[in-house]
């Protein structure tokens, strides 16, 4: 750094009527500047590599495939049957609709079918005797995952939507 400002002294020195201190302070107004920008290019390459290190831990499906859902909409009054609905990118990927219960398990639904790009599956929210204003979550995954029966815990390392909360009406 000693090296540039000795240049930049030289250089400034031969504008003409520029004294010997203005031609100093402008070259290490110059000299500062350039390792400021130096050192905030490090930090960018820093900040770019921490960023490429996290993307690579996540898991392929999670960057390959999303997934959302449409209706019903996140705090909606329900009835016990419904038929929830959402996109899938890439287009004609398989979805799973879960449904979060009061006993704490996940319970899979009916299979999602696709049309226009859109998925569908019919969702039932408790059974006859459930009581209105009870609370239920959803979740629509990658269809890969294949859950069969009532789990406790979201399959890990899978694509999945935002949890919605529903109310049963």
């Amino acid at each position: 750094m000693i090296g540039l400002i000795d240049r930049l002294i030289k250089e400034a020195a031969v504008i003409e009527g520029a004294p010997l201190s203005f031609a100093f302070a402008w070259a290490i107004a110059i000299a500062l500047t350039w390792f400021a920008f130096r050192q905030r290019i490090a930090f960018l390459q820093g900040t770019i590599s921490d960023y490429k290190e996290r993307l690579e831990a996540v898991a392929p499906a999670q960057l390959t495939k999303s997934i959302k859902i449409i209706a019903p909409r996140h705090v909606a009054t329900v009835r016990r049957e419904i038929h929830a609905s959402g996109s899938v990118m890439p287009q004609g990927s398989s979805v799973q609709v879960l449904v979060l219960s009061g006993d704490g398990l996940w319970y899979p639904q009916d299979p999602a079918t696709y049309r226009d790009g859109t998925w569908t599956a019919r969702c039932w929210l408790g059974d006859a005797d459930t009581r209105a204003g009870s609370v239920f979550k959803i979740v629509a995954i990658d269809g890969a995952a294949e859950v069969r029966e009532p789990i406790r815990d979201l399959p890990r390392d899978v694509a999945r939507s935002k949890i919605l909360t529903v109310y049963r009406a």
